[in-house]
């Protein structure tokens, strides 16, 4: 496999097209990549030109952890194989790029996101806490002992421990999905939400309201939550 990768400036991200090879050898050349320009890629939208390499599902979802580690959104994977594009799929990683992002599409089809959506990395300690006015998509982990609030839907791309408290304004539409879900205290709308037993640590949990009460869903295998 060629060591060489390119790179593209796009609006709204970075298209960086990978050399031919296994997905063991892109996933490994790509985070050396982005480990090398930190300060280029942390904070940012990636799509992926994987050319005609094979992913499988589970090198997909390594990857989606991969780039919450680094600071990286994955905004879609671009193949000409069928598998990868039916890996990608599972996840709801979109195939072609548009205004769209992963964690966007990700978010369920009757969403109605009304207020401004905007996107920050999640860079809180514990102790700290943050509150968003507006629809938000955090991408990061939160740590224990530090709280995120916000009046709208909210999208957690990581890992959460500490505590969230989402849709404050209390909006029949707003919706919180948490990718892998530790957290220590969650509410929805003003109203507590009983914490997912151990069984259920680390997976994906999705919220909303129904007939007035916060409604928990959770996804055990992140390829649920995904679709």
């Amino acid at each position: 496999m060629e060591s060489n990768l390119k790179i593209k400036g796009l609006k709204g991200g970075i298209m960086v097209t990978l050399p031919d090879g296994s997905a063991l050898a892109q996933r490994d050349l790509l985070i050396r990549q982005i480990q090398h320009q930190e300060r280029f890629f942390k904070g940012g939208r990636l799509a992926l030109d994987l050319g005609e390499a094979e992913w499988s599902e589970a090198a997909v979802e390594g990857l989606l952890r991969d780039m919450s580690d680094e600071g990286v959104c994955l905004w879609a994977i671009l193949s000409t194989n069928s598998g990868t594009l039916q890996a990608a799929a599972a996840y709801g990683i979109p195939a072609s790029i548009g205004p769209q992002n992963a964690a966007i599409e990700a978010m369920p089809k009757n969403t109605l996101v009304k207020a401004p959506l905007a996107w920050e990395r999640l860079e809180l300690e514990s102790g700290q806490s943050r509150h968003y006015a507006q629809d938000q998509v955090l991408f990061g982990s939160l740590p224990a002992g530090a709280v995120v609030s916000c009046d709208g839907s909210l999208l957690v791309w990581g890992s959460v421990y500490g505590e969230v408290h989402a849709n404050r304004s209390g909006r029949n539409d707003a919706w919180l999905g948490i990718l892998h879900n530790y957290a220590q205290r969650l509410s929805f709308a003003g109203k507590e939400v009983p914490i997912p037993g151990k069984g259920a640590q680390g997976a994906s949990i999705e919220l909303r309201l129904v007939n007035g009460e916060p409604e928990l869903k959770i996804e055990k295998a992140a390829r649920s939550f995904f679709k």
